[in-house]
């Protein structure tokens, strides 16, 4: 019976994607990033995910994007967005908690409208990032270096935090979080950053010197790196759920 359900749901979601599906490709496949970007998820995508975690969810939508763009299957939009072996969610419970509003079209209809709205605006080659970054277990010295410079500039380290952050748990902590907000990438006790990282040493350093000052260190990173790396400005669009 469950096995029944699951299926039905399934395609129920297939036939939300295949009616609102493109005629021609849009988004490039290596111009997407594995999760799709916090704010426009948190705009268009949120309210229709519930009970999802966050970065499942952007997971998810990455690869729905893409599937309506290339008439790809998930697994196939899965591989084309690099997910090795690690699905961007358990597609049984996706599609039990999407049911409600398949019929409605509202989550294929904000795929579509993103697809229109991204159109002309993406130029970073998320691929080539994965690629540089994804064995990376520490920044390397250099990086590390320029990062904690920027940080100092925005006057957001206290005396001791440098020489922390250029330590070897700094180090594996700068690259997570490079992994995780400039490439877009889930960060997963599976990812090459979890060797050797410990978590508790981590977190404070996350939550304390680098969330906070997010902007600066994207900034830095677009400079170096020579790529967009903040999210696609796109003018705000209003997501009803009936």
């Amino acid at each position: 019976m469950q096995q029944r359900l699951a299926e039905t749901s399934q395609h129920r979601l297939k036939m939300v994607l295949r009616r609102t599906a493109r005629p021609t490709r849009v988004v490039a496949a290596n111009q997407l990033p594995q999760m799709l970007w916090p704010a426009l998820f948190d705009e268009r995508f949120a309210d229709l995910l519930p009970g999802l975690t966050r970065q499942a969810a952007r997971a998810f939508c990455s690869v729905a994007l893409l599937r309506l763009d290339h008439c790809a299957s998930i697994k196939e939009a899965e591989r084309m967005l690099g997910q090795r072996g690690e699905p961007a969610i358990n597609m049984t419970n996706l599609l039990h908690r999407l049911l409600p509003w398949t019929h409605k079209l509202e989550f294929g209809r904000a795929l579509r409208t993103l697809s229109d709205d991204l159109e002309g605006e993406l130029i970073t080659d998320y691929a080539k990032l994965r690629k540089r970054f994804e064995t990376q277990r520490q920044a390397t010295p250099e990086l590390a270096e320029q990062l904690v410079d920027a940080l100092e500039r925005q006057e957001a380290l206290a005396p001791s935090d440098r020489s922390l952050l250029l330590a070897s748990t700094g180090r594996a902590t700068l690259a997570a979080w490079t992994w995780e907000n400039a490439v877009q990438c889930r960060f997963s006790r599976s990812a090459p950053h979890m060797a050797g990282l410990s978590i508790k040493k981590a977190r404070p350093i996350y939550e304390r010197l680098l969330e906070p000052n997010r902007d600066a260190l994207l900034d830095r990173l677009e400079d170096i790196l020579d790529t967009p790396l903040h999210e696609p400005a796109l003018a705000p669009v209003a997501v009803t759920v009936r």
